[in-house]
């Protein structure tokens, strides 16, 4: 399995290399292969119908902020990332979630979700573009979709779509069968090794749009070292040797070789937008629904109270004493001793 990594990374790498020995007056279209083993059986069409049942479900357990001003800002820069890709891509959509962890993630059909926590992780307009080209990477690259089509064959034997019902209704089976599928450890390793090749791949991209966007492709490697932790550990051969590299370690290694690829006429100039970004992060982070100006409605309301802190933590440790009288929880920065009222 390290040696299949180790020659994808070098196949990107390699890539990227001979796009140097273009000249340099123009620079090359970007090329999106399949690395991702696998048959996509949506056509460009079906897949936006999957996008919109994958959203339908997600739609009911993650909230989502219905202020158009703030997330126009980040159709903006998707929008301008856009213009570089190759004609015939699905249209990208941006929802912001209310989520308490920094968390970005695509599904099938151009959607992109971006919670309000990497907002706040995101020191740069050109941060940000990084990390919205990644998602965008994993779409023109149609991972959802080759993972779908994949469920469909193994869960229901399905290996073609029709209509919008039939991919809706196909989709709803699968979420309702596929947890009865017994996974083997060789199953788990595949899907691992399968999502190491994806990122790496969506980090390619990323880097090949934000480039062409005008944004800093060193912002990208900065924002994802800041979120995965790896506090600019890339590892070597002899950690690599003795399997000692964290992934994410050896994700930062190959998105720091590749930007270095990078030809010098993709790389493209903007005006800086820092003012308007830090107005922008700042909104998303203060932002309540209550100033939406909304009527508020809660039966049996006995007291209420704002909180002075905008960002939900993520509750990391519950635990409950012996006695079960008080319990402890704890986020980012606070422990949290409840006791039941009496």
């Amino acid at each position: 399995m390290d040696r299949i990594r180790l020659a994808f990374g070098f196949l990107l790498f390699s890539s990227l290399m001979a796009l140097q020995s273009v000249s340099q007056e123009s620079c090359p279209a970007l090329t999106v292969p399949q690395v991702i083993p696998g048959t996509n059986i949506f056509n460009t069409q079906q897949e936006m119908w999957l996008g919109e049942a994958q959203a339908a479900a997600i739609d009911q357990s993650v909230a989502t902020l219905p202020d158009a001003a703030l997330t126009a800002y980040l159709q903006e820069i998707v929008d301008r990332l856009a213009t570089n890709l190759p004609p015939g891509h699905v249209r990208f959509i941006v929802k912001l979630m209310d989520l308490p962890n920094a968390e970005a993630f695509s599904i099938a059909g151009g959607r992109i979700y971006i919670s309000r926590k990497i907002v706040a992780v995101t020191r740069s307009e050109d941060e940000m573009a990084g990390i919205l080209a990644h998602e965008m990477g994993h779409i023109v690259a149609h991972h959802a979709a080759i993972q779908s089509s994949e469920g469909f064959r193994k869960v229901l034997h399905v290996t073609q779509v029709t209509d919008q019902d039939d991919v809706t209704a196909k989709w709803n089976q699968f979420l309702s069968n596929y947890r009865r599928q017994n996974a083997s450890m060789g199953t788990y390793e595949k899907a691992v090794e399968i999502e190491e090749r994806e990122q790496v791949q969506a980090d390619t991209v990323a880097l090949y749009l934000a480039a062409r966007g005008g944004y800093s492709t060193q912002a990208f490697a900065e924002v994802f070292d800041r979120i995965a932790d790896t506090k600019g550990k890339t590892g070597s051969f002899w950690s690599d040797f003795f399997g000692a590299t964290k992934p994410d370690s050896k994700r930062l290694r190959q998105i720091i070789k590749n930007t270095a690829a990078i030809p010098h006429s993709c790389q493209m100039t903007r005006t800086d937008t820092a003012a308007q970004f830090n107005q922008w992060r700042g909104s998303v982070i203060e932002y309540s629904s209550a100033s939406l100006g909304h009527e508020e409605t809660l039966p049996g309301l006995i007291s209420k109270r704002v909180l002075t802190e905008r960002l939900r933590p993520e509750i990391q440790h519950i635990r409950i004493s012996p006695d079960g009288k008080y319990v402890v929880a704890q986020d980012d920065s606070n422990v949290f001793v409840l006791e039941p009222s009496r």
